[in-house]
């Protein structure tokens, strides 16, 4: 296990407290004691950019303002101001932790009247819903402790800096990276928590960075504070850049691989969506009406199966715009333009429908064999 020197770890503090400053990324739930609503921003931001979260956290919280309004809701009555956030199943653990938090009667404050969320870690991460990242963010933020919360920014950051992968053989692939890397920073959450800075939240600061400089894609290194001693640009051939190989327009062979056929049907510029259901995987995530081409089909056919299947239209298919091979999962995606034929769409399947217009598009709603292909919708003619 690679040791981390005191003197780099200071290095690493200096930098990014010379770059930060408070006004660096105004939101509505910094600087808050309140530890439900850090903990309700916390939790939508698991999934959501933090740009996209504050409507969402600013409807939520001014319908449930404290624990007890939330835990007294049903799904069906809060749904309503999750609904757009995607991954829904976020929302139904968000109850049951706020019906534990009302359950203990040792969580309630006599002098504010009022049930709170408890200071230590160890209570904190006895609540349903809530691990040892979120549980240390809500003891951080709301409580002013001096932990680090390891979220994906901060496990990143620091993996960069102290160039961690010179600790592994290559890993298959990049999640499997990312794995190994956070399992790093957890192991070393003895040091990071007693040589958290006094003077300054590194929380706070490392979200901010994460955000504006050292992004998972293209981190801004050249006007990085910390460029001169981070490992990850001394590295010229960044480790992470040797998995971006994962889907390839070339494979070897397509024998074997399975077809997947997929329709983008448009009508007065908008496109037919769904969402998938709770009890699927990527459950809340939209995606385009689809599935796999079966044996002694085309790909025509099989879409017009699929639409009628799922949405109960017959529909016009034009060739195949985009051609997407996803080779660790050996699948060939078509994604194909539609127009319908007869028919109203209406879901077949107990999924939800809606018509998207081509502006609201967003990639990060969708599932993720289906948001490659976003950004061209965006900007073509429908």
């Amino acid at each position: 296990m690679m040791k981390i020197a005191l003197s780099d770890w200071q290095a690493f503090l200096n930098g990014l407290q010379d770059w930060y400053s408070p006004d660096k990324r105004q939101l509505p739930w910094k600087d808050l004691d309140d530890a439900y609503l850090v903990w309700v921003s916390e939790v939508f931001l698991q999934q959501t950019q933090a740009d996209r979260v504050i409507e969402f956290w600013l409807r939520f919280t001014a319908k449930f303002p404290r624990v007890e309004d939330l835990a007294e809701a049903s799904f069906a009555e809060a749904l309503p101001y999750f609904k757009g956030l995607g991954f829904y199943g976020r929302l139904r653990r968000m109850l049951l932790t706020a019906q534990a938090v009302c359950e203990n009667k040792k969580y309630f404050n006599t002098s504010r009247n009022r049930y709170e969320f408890p200071r230590e870690l160890n209570e904190l991460e006895k609540l349903p819903g809530v691990g040892p990242y979120t549980a240390r963010a809500i003891a951080s933020f709301a409580y002013g402790k001096k932990v680090l919360a390891p979220d994906t920014n901060v496990v990143r950051i620091i993996s960069r800096f102290f160039g961690v992968d010179r600790e592994f053989e290559t890993p298959k692939d990049l999640k499997d990276f990312k794995a190994k890397m956070t399992k790093w920073v957890m192991k070393n959450l003895d040091f990071f928590d007693d040589h958290y800075p006094d003077d300054f939240s590194l929380n706070q600061v490392l979200m901010d960075f994460g955000a504006s400089v050292c992004s998972a894609r293209k981190p801004k290194c050249d006007e990085c504070p910390l460029r001169l001693k981070c490992s990850y640009v001394k590295n010229s051939q960044h480790f992470e850049k040797t998995f971006v190989t994962k889907r390839s327009a070339k494979p070897r062979s397509l024998r074997g691989f399975r077809k997947i056929v997929i329709g983008v049907l448009i009508q007065n510029k908008q496109v037919l969506v769904s969402r998938r259901k709770a009890d699927q995987s990527f459950a809340g995530l939209l995606e385009f009406p689809g599935g796999k081409v079966e044996k002694g089909e085309d790909l025509r056919t099989a879409l017009q199966r699929e639409f009628r299947e799922e949405v109960g239209v017959e529909v016009s298919v034009r060739p195949y715009f985009e051609k997407l091979v996803v080779e660790e999962r050996r699948i060939v995606l078509h994604f194909h333009r539609c127009r319908v034929l007869t028919g109203t769409p209406l879901a077949q399947e107990g999924q939800e429908l809606m018509w998207i217009d081509q502006g609201d598009l967003n990639p990060e709603e969708f599932i993720p064999a289906n948001a490659e292909i976003i950004q061209a919708l965006k900007t073509s003619r429908l």
